[in-house]
């Protein structure tokens, strides 16, 4: 008897063995394995109750089991952090002056507020223990995405005409080709940022097979903001790493392939093709809505359906930016500016160092450019644009900062 582990006496009511479990928690690699699961299923069955259920309980439960009164004072001591909580605490605070919606939608606000901010602060948690993270994100993503790209181009193409047809996800979505399609983006950045940074060849090589699989799949898509925002954020990578020549080939491959669709009769879409798809109408009538509660905005129980210059009606401003100012007014725009613009400090303080947050700050980029011309509610239930376009990247930047904060060595 001698030998068993203390730890394991079920002593006062088992918290021994309670106290051990959190621990494994923490020391383990598990919710960094939890966290890959739960942003592949962004690639794979983000509309099912899976997906939402693996975050709930392989990632936001152990996560919060885990955490101690020090490590929560320690986490909201990190200045993006404590922005991007003021930014949605304020967001939600707009209820008080937003049209009345009944408490269901209040319940779900909180819900989904407390969902969001949990996301950022587990990913901040977890990516600052060990930048590992990132290679397991990768051994799991990576095979994630080629299967889905095989697997849709497989299926779709047997129905529709090659080249020229949009491919859509078809693993568990397929109503929107865009919403199947974001999860490739950070698949895409994430790749190209192992491939620069990574310390093992055979990484380095997986992340060039996830670049060249993601970057396929949204060819294949024709989303024109994803590959723009993909471009945008390479760029930044590409420049940080002073590969010039690099970028040089990049972007003459990017002018040529563009006017090669252009003018080619492929039948898939050109990027000028279509112009700004209606954007600037719909952003002129959100202008109007704006001016009309310009200080603290509509809130976010308004309609945020648009009537734009053209006398259409759209489903919402499409574009983050505007979006703030609607249902936040002149202050909350303010505090998104402010969340970007710290987040962007940070990465430029500490990414020489840390890849989560150069991985953070190219994927910012990429995020900004695609939902300043496709995105819709902020808060809202777990879905791709938002998730992985605004609040991955916050929490990888934040990670980063919470690294540099206590002096850790990369590991």
């Amino acid at each position: 008897m001698s030998g068993r582990d203390p730890l394991m006496k079920p002593a006062r009511g088992g918290r021994s063995i309670w106290y051990s479990g959190r621990a494994w928690v923490r020391e383990s690699a598990f919710l960094q394995w939890a966290l890959a699961i739960f942003i592949a299923g962004f690639l794979a069955a983000w509309s099912t109750r899976f997906h939402r259920d693996s975050f709930y309980f392989l990632v936001l439960l152990p996560f919060v089991v885990s955490m101690t009164r020090a490590d929560w004072r320690l986490l909201f001591s990190c200045r993006v952090v404590q922005i991007v909580s003021l930014f949605l605490g304020y967001l939600l605070l707009s209820l008080v002056w937003s049209p009345p919606r009944g408490v269901e939608f209040v319940y779900d606000s909180v819900r989904y507020t407390l969902l969001t901010l949990g996301f950022v602060c587990a990913v901040a948690w977890v990516c600052s223990r060990s930048i590992s993270c990132l290679d397991r994100f990768l051994i799991v993503l990576v095979p994630t995405a080629t299967a889905v790209l095989v697997y849709s181009v497989w299926i779709f193409y047997a129905d529709h005409s090659f080249p020229s047809s949009r491919l859509s996800n078809m693993v568990f979505y397929r109503d929107n080709p865009i919403r199947g399609s974001v999860g490739f983006a950070f698949v895409a950045l994430l790749g190209l940022a192992v491939a620069l940074n990574g310390r093992r060849r055979a990484l380095k090589a997986m992340g060039l097979i996830g670049l060249s699989v993601s970057l396929l799949f949204l060819l294949l898509a024709q989303s024109r903001g994803l590959l723009l925002g993909v471009a945008a954020g390479a760029a930044l990578q590409l420049v940080w790493h002073r590969y010039w020549k690099c970028l040089a080939f990049s972007f003459a491959i990017l002018v040529l392939g563009v006017a090669a669709l252009e003018f080619s009769d492929s039948g898939a879409r050109g990027f000028i093709e279509r112009a700004d798809s209606q954007r600037l109408e719909i952003w002129a009538g959100t202008a109007e809505r704006i001016s009309s509660a310009p200080i603290l905005g509509e809130g976010i129980g308004a309609d945020t359906s648009i009537v734009g210059s053209d006398g259409r009606e759209y489903y919402s401003p499409h574009n983050v930016i505007f979006m703030s100012a609607l249902v936040g007014g002149l202050v909350g725009l303010f505090l998104f500016l402010v969340v970007v613009g710290a987040s962007f400090w940070r990465v430029g303080a500490h990414a020489p160092r840390d890849p989560c947050g150069f991985l953070g700050g190219s994927l910012l980029v990429c995020g900004l450019v695609f939902l300043s011309v496709n995105s819709h509610d902020i808060i809202d239930r777990v879905g791709p644009h938002f998730w992985i376009g605004l609040w991955l990247p916050l929490g990888l930047i934040a990670a980063s900062e919470m690294r540099a904060g206590r002096g850790l060595r990369l590991s």
